[in-house]
């Protein structure tokens, strides 16, 4: 559903998607979101009880590369999920054969935000109890100052200098899910400084759960397997980070800063991710690619082999230039 379609106040639950395809182009306006998921583009509502069938297809997509675009939240149920707002027991029926969900941003423009997620674009609210299989979440096409790419969540954001209840039943964060599947990074571009706006890095952070958790309350219990997939460069030719951007990969979290972590599990594979070259500003880790010591648990597990370390990199506050207001 498209940027128009928004819960408000009534539950929704007991729903079953069955062989459902969106195919979206984002509007013109560079000030206006577009938020698209399978369910609902944008959520304030408790959603319950989703069951999945047959082959499922978001996409959205740009075919002018070169104009402005705003925000761009895709998820496989959601596009926002708002702080009012959670989404609970999502799961695939028993079938035959089993359908496929694959959640794909394909948007060119250097310009604004890609959110990409298995079951949200962009969560402000509760998640929990959701399991995905047979999914590919697809952002290798997709281009953006920030770009968060995650299995269940691009980005998981809190609110910013507090956190709410540690309750697993309405805490703000992503719990007791399960990711299985593909997982597809996209690239990010530094805005440089004009007469009217300022100077903005590039970010594209990717994980098994989720791209970026932002002051989130938990990220906890849940269980991810499958394959993250590296970027890719110009026209699939060989990668070469943007300069002045900062690209984060982990087995679960991209990159993490004031969201608790606990009893994560991974048993992701890293498809030509890289290694950790921090003079490129480029974060390679088994569980987290970027995180502070606040997100840091050592009751997450990691599965994942090679030679990566847990954390690729330590951050604190300083690392997060114009970051404070959740952008």
């Amino acid at each position: 559903m498209a940027r128009e379609s928004t819960t408000a106040g009534e539950a929704i639950q007991n729903v079953r998607l069955n062989k459902v395809t969106i195919e979206v182009k984002p509007t013109t306006n560079y000030d206006t979101p577009c938020n698209v998921g399978a369910l609902v583009g944008v959520s304030n509502s408790t959603m319950s009880d989703i069951a999945l069938s047959g082959n499922i297809h978001i996409k959205v997509y740009t075919t002018n590369g070169d104009r402005r675009l705003g925000t761009i939240n895709v998820g496989g149920i959601i596009g926002q999920l708002n702080a009012s707002g959670s989404l609970s027991n999502v799961s695939r029926l028993e079938e035959e054969t089993p359908g496929t969900l694959t959640v794909i941003s394909s948007c060119t423009n250097q310009l604004g935000d890609r959110n990409t997620g298995g079951l949200v674009g962009l969560s402000n609210g509760h998640i929990a109890d959701c399991t995905l299989s047979n999914t590919t979440v697809d952002a290798s096409q997709t281009r953006g100052i920030m770009v968060y790419t995650g299995g269940l969540a691009g980005m998981a954001r809190g609110t910013v200098g507090e956190h709410g209840t540690t309750s697993t039943s309405d805490a703000n964060g992503i719990l007791s899910s399960t990711f299985d599947g593909t997982i597809k990074c996209g690239r990010a571009y530094s805005h440089t400084a004009t007469e009217s706006e300022e100077a903005v890095e590039g970010h594209a952070y990717a994980g098994g759960v989720v791209g970026y958790a932002y002051w989130s309350d938990q990220i906890a219990d849940n269980e991810i397997f499958g394959t993250i997939e590296g970027p890719i460069g110009d026209n699939g030719g060989e990668f070469q980070p943007w300069e002045n951007s900062i690209y984060a990969t982990g087995g679960l979290i991209g990159q993490a800063y004031n969201a608790p972590t606990s009893g994560n599990t991974t048993w992701i594979s890293f498809q030509d991710v890289g290694d950790n070259d921090e003079a490129n500003d480029f974060y390679v880790g088994k569980i987290a690619g970027r995180a502070d010591t606040t997100s840091q648990n050592n009751t997450n597990t990691s599965h994942v082999s090679g030679s990566w370390n847990d954390i690729g990199d330590t951050i604190d506050a300083s690392d997060l230039p114009g970051e404070e207001t959740g952008n």
